[in-house]
C-alpha cells in the first residue's frame, strides 16, 4: 500500500507541476491546487501507521477491524488509548 501511496504523490506532484505551466480559463490553477491537497490529506489519513490504541492489534470499531490505524487518528484519541 505505501508503494501506491508513493505512486499517487508523484502523479499528484507531477498534476501539480503541470498546473503551474498551464494557467488558462480551462483549468483552473487554484482548484487543482485544492483538489491536489484534499487527496494528500486523504492518503495521510488512509495509510495505516501505528497498532491500534483500543484493541492492541486485535481489530475493533476503532481501526476498521484491521489493528492498525494512521498516525493522525492515533494522535486525536486520549492519551490513554495509545499502545505503547
Amino acid at each position: 500500500m505505501q508503494n501506491k501511496i508513493r505512486e499517487i504523490r508523484a502523479l499528484l506532484a507531477n498534476t501539480a507541476l503541470l498546473s503551474t505551466k498551464l494557467d488558462t480559463p480551462v483549468l483552473d490553477k487554484k482548484a487543482v491546487m485544492v483538489h491536489i491537497q484534499a487527496v494528500d490529506n486523504h492518503l495521510k489519513l488512509a495509510s495505516p501507521d501505528v497498532m491500534c490504541g483500543y484493541c492492541s492489534g486485535q481489530g475493533c470499531r476503532a481501526c476498521k477491524e484491521t489493528g492498525w490505524m494512521s498516525k493522525e487518528f492515533a494522535a486525536m484519541q486520549p492519551k490513554e488509548f495509545h499502545a505503547s
